[in-house]
């Protein structure tokens, strides 16, 4: 690769020449911008690092043996900068920059999809690699090679390929932590994580890179976000630079980095919104919550403060929110996840839990109000789409149905009710109720595949949905099949059976569709 800047004119400057020191230096300033802004991540002393860069360089042309260094010589001086402000500009004291390096990458060079992505996941990799990231981009754009890299790195080539292997590690980690974080609708039992006690600041880390990829690992819905990624070469490869001197675009940057300023001012804005919207309805059934018991009402009060998405699905329509009669209670999904296999998810079989399921309850009949009846709550009026506590019956045959019929439309074929699967859908609900916890791992580690094990079914592939509050098979329906990770595990061709449970207790219906295919 040739060097932009002329033997001639690095000559020249080295001779005291001033309009060839000027030329010098405003040629080397793109370079140094996108090396010194990309490192620092668009910290507000990046100008005065970048000018300060040049002027050394400029000053130390004698110390240029040969004119073809120069570049060389400009990259050495560059990461030598930054390593002397690293201290200062990574102190955590100082705030955030509204809008850093990767907001100008995406304002500027217009990226979306997996090039924002990729974009989005540099600012998570530790902080060693946070000269070898750009360095190692520009190299991928073409804008410098191996060795130059190499040099300004004072390493030698194995090493270099070492950090790089690295910093891939973390960056493609980083990718999908990047991705759950921005999924709509999110995921319930992230956003939990992200907003409980002791989260996430919303600035990104390494800390909470490895704590988020941990739960995308683990969850059947985040775990879908690392399928189809592209390698992050093939994305890079042939982006330009970002012209010196460009403000990003303020509607665009607003949107930017899962963990970056604008777009989680405006995550938390809508997460505000969600809230007051949900405050609201709370207001509106008053009348329905002074029934509760103490206990009931706290757990729905803790749902609606630290669940944002926790409705009957993360994509649930607005009248969900809206009291349907005097027992009418709140709807609630995990997010959706489809199943997967025991080495990565796919909606071919698969080895993972779904989390989104309901379960249709399986055996007595739906209580019906009565002055002896001892419940500390009343009972919702019986009408034909209310679920059957326990017990399958009718309304298992309803979800059933309307899931044969999606799948038609999908060119799938259609799965038949199975009683091991049912007895597995139906002892999650029952234990969920009973602990208290809405997860499709139980707190002694069971995960859907003991569950179904458990009740005898031998699978090759399983998947599985759960769900409360949800009051018929059409509710619950349309909030899975709003949601992609529900619908995934329920238009999933591989399927061939289904078990559904649900179990009517305080803070329910509670809900498990459990999927299964034998071999």
């Amino acid at each position: 690769m040739s060097s932009p800047f002329k033997a001639s004119v690095v000559k020249a400057a080295q001779a005291g020449d001033e309009r060839a020191r000027d030329q010098l230096g405003h040629e080397a300033l793109p370079l140094v911008h996108q090396l010194v802004g990309h490192a620092l991540h668009g910290h507000p002393e990046v100008g005065a690092v970048v000018r300060e860069t040049v002027r050394h360089v400029l000053d130390g042309l004698d110390e240029l043996r040969r004119p073809a260094d120069f570049r060389s010589y400009l990259l050495t001086t560059a990461v030598a900068r930054i390593r002397f402000h690293a201290d200062y500009v990574y102190d955590p004291a100082l705030p955030r920059p509204d809008f850093d390096f990767v907001d100008l990458m995406i304002s500027r060079l217009g990226l979306s999809g997996q090039h924002r992505e990729v974009a989005e996941a540099t600012r998570w990799v530790d902080r060693e690699h946070h000269v070898l990231v750009p360095l190692w981009w520009l190299e991928t754009t073409g804008e410098l090679t191996r060795q130059e890299v190499v040099a300004a790195l004072a390493v030698n080539s194995q090493q270099v390929d070492a950090r790089i292997e690295r910093m891939e590690y973390e960056w493609e980690t980083a990718r999908v932590v990047v991705r759950a974080l921005s999924a709509e609708p999110p995921c319930v039992l992230l956003e939990q994580l992200v907003g409980g006690v002791g989260g996430w600041d919303g600035v990104p880390s390494p800390l909470w890179r490895e704590r988020l990829a941990g739960h995308t690992y683990d969850c059947t819905v985040c775990s879908a976000c690392a399928t189809g990624l592209v390698p992050a070469g093939e994305l890079v490869a042939g982006l330009a630079p970002v012209p010196v001197g460009a403000r990003p675009d303020p509607a665009m940057a607003s949107y930017s980095g899962s963990g970056g300023g604008g777009r989680d001012r405006a995550r938390d804005a809508r997460r505000r919104e969600r809230r007051t919207n949900r405050r609201r309805a709370l207001t509106v059934t008053a009348a329905v919550a002074a029934l509760l018991t103490a206990a009931g009402m706290a757990h729905q009060v803790t749902n609606e403060s630290d669940k944002d998405e926790s409705r009957a699905s993360s994509a649930v329509e607005p009248e969900a929110l809206e009291p349907r009669s005097a027992a009418s209670r709140t709807a609630e999904s995990a997010s959706p996840s489809p199943s997967r296999s025991s080495a990565s998810p796919s909606p071919s079989p698969t080895r993972s839990p779904s989390k989104k399921a309901a379960e249709p309850s399986t055996s007595a009949p739906a209580p019906r109000p009565s002055t002896a009846d001892p419940a500390p709550k009343p009972d919702p009026k019986p009408t034909a789409d209310d679920p059957k506590p326990d017990g399958g019956g009718g309304f298992a045959d309803q979800v059933t149905t309307l899931v044969n019929a999606e799948r038609a439309k999908a060119g799938c074929g259609p799965v038949s009710a199975n009683s091991q699967l049912q007895t597995a859908a139906l002892r999650h609900s029952q234990d969920m109720a009973a602990k208290d916890y809405f997860d499709h791992n139980s707190p002694d580690g069971k995960d859907p595949g003991d569950r179904i094990t458990a009740a005898g079914y031998r699978w090759t592939t399983y998947g599985e949905n759960i769900a409360r509050g949800q009051q018929t098979a059409a509710e619950v329906m349309k909030g899975w099949m709003n949601s992609p990770g529900h619908r995934a595990n329920i238009l999933n061709c591989a399927f061939k059976e289904i078990g559904i449970g649900v179990h009517d207790a305080s803070g329910g219906p509670w809900w498990t569709q459990a999927f299964g295919a034998r071999g």
